[in-house]
């Protein structure tokens, strides 16, 4: 896996840009063209409440797995 704390900076801000490009427009604008309604809510509010809640996960993972060492 990654052995220096460099590589694992790297790792980290890589998978937190990715995460938050989900996001940020264009990329948020897909959850405007499908489907009308998820779990009752409009589709686009279903998409940037998973975006953002996948976010912080990732956030809270990424800084664990970074500072355990």
């Amino acid at each position: 896996m990654l052995k220096t704390r460099r590589s694992k900076q790297i790792c980290g801000l890589v998978g937190w840009l990715l995460c938050f490009a989900l996001v940020n427009w264009p990329v948020g604008m897909i959850g405007q063209r499908l489907e009308p309604f998820v779990l009752g809510m409009p589709f686009s509010l279903f998409y940037f409440w998973a975006a953002y809640t996948l976010l912080i996960v990732v956030g809270i993972v990424l800084a664990g797995l970074l500072f355990r060492d």
